[in-house]
């Protein structure tokens, strides 16, 4: 999940979870095969944690691939990531 208190991701039963003052920068894309969204969350220090999101249909996968950079660039322009809110 992407929201106001930063990324967390949920598998199997683990949680990670990052406040956007922990993070470097987001990076996202959809994967390769099939309806899927992989995001990675960068740490300053270079560590990085990866998690694949299932969106089941094409159209929601397009949806979120639209809207997430606008997320991602709200929070962390202050450290030079684009920030292109309308």
């Amino acid at each position: 999940m992407i929201d106001a208190s930063g990324v967390s991701f949920d598998a199997d039963g683990n949680t990670a979870e990052f406040g956007w003052g922990e993070l470097l920068t987001v990076q996202f894309k959809p994967s390769p095969v099939g309806r899927r969204l992989m995001v990675a969350a960068v740490l300053p220090d270079g560590r990085f944690f990866e998690c694949v999101v299932n969106a089941r249909k094409a159209a929601v996968l397009q949806q979120w691939l639209g809207e997430i950079g606008y997320v991602v660039g709200h929070y962390l322009a202050a450290r030079g990531y684009p920030n292109n809110t309308p």
